[in-house]
């Protein structure tokens, strides 16, 4: 879980990065990784984790 966690939160501040990088004011980006704890989809399966890793 903890494992999780940490690599969400490193593809939160990937995608920051990208988006400033490209123009984005930083100050306006929140970068935030759920890990397991916020699901959208059932995990069980590869398309709900697919669905899981996700950007909002």
């Amino acid at each position: 879980m903890a494992s999780n966690l940490g690599l969400s939160k490193d593809r939160a501040e990937s995608v920051k990065a990208c988006l400033v990088a490209q123009g984005a004011n930083p100050s306006v980006i929140n970068a935030t990784g759920n890990g397991s704890n916020q699901p959208i989809a059932f995990n069980k399966t590869e398309i709900g984790r697919q669905q899981n890793r996700r950007v909002e």
